[in-house]
């Protein structure tokens, strides 16, 4: 009986706290209880504080696409949760360009790579106080929200037309990024 009335407890607080959400995302956790509840499983307390699942949280649900390039370039090499939030700067491309003239203009060196476990942290951060869309250090215009990684390129952006996240990864290329996205790096970086 008394781990009944915790669970009642633990369901209340969880209500008290749920962030606000739209319509069209809290349909979406109902008509798919088997994700919600790994989704849920994914958090684990330890030592009095949520430890943070990469592997659960990047899966393709109501509000959120993620690409399988994503999760097994990044997720998988993700070890744990980096300790606290990760200082991070951003800045807005003024004019379409390259990887090669971003990584340039953010300087030389390795200073404006994210590691995997960076990037998951941040990502899901971000993504979470931003569901279905909502104001945030993310653009929600459709416009790339990029971070690079020493093996790859991880992008988010909104999907408008869709109403999710959208986290994809690719290798850098000569293609270019419309001015008005934007680029995330390490605030230690110059």
């Amino acid at each position: 009986m008394p781990e009944q009335k915790q669970t009642g407890k633990l369901i209340a607080r969880i209500a008290e706290n749920l962030p606000q959400m739209s319509g069209d995302i809290m349909q979406g956790w109902i008509d798919n209880p088997m994700g919600l509840q790994e989704f849920l499983g994914g958090l684990v307390l330890t030592a009095g504080k949520a430890r943070r699942d990469f592997d659960a949280f990047f899966r393709t649900r109501p509000g959120l696409w993620v690409d399988s390039n994503f999760r097994s370039w990044v997720v998988a090499k993700a070890t744990t949760p980096t300790a606290g939030r990760v200082a991070r700067k951003s800045t807005k491309l003024e004019r379409n360009m390259a990887d090669v003239e971003i990584e340039k203009m953010l300087g030389v060196g390795d200073g404006h790579i994210f590691d995997e476990s960076q990037t998951c942290d941040i990502v899901m951060e971000m993504i979470a106080k931003q569901e279905g869309g909502r104001e945030g250090e993310l653009l929600n215009n459709g416009y790339a929200n990029i971070f690079y990684l020493g093996s790859c390129v991880v992008f988010v952006y909104w999907y408008v037309d869709h109403r999710k996240w959208s986290v994809h990864t690719y290798v850098r290329s000569d293609n270019r990024w419309y001015a008005g996205g934007q680029v995330f790096f390490p605030a230690t970086a110059a």
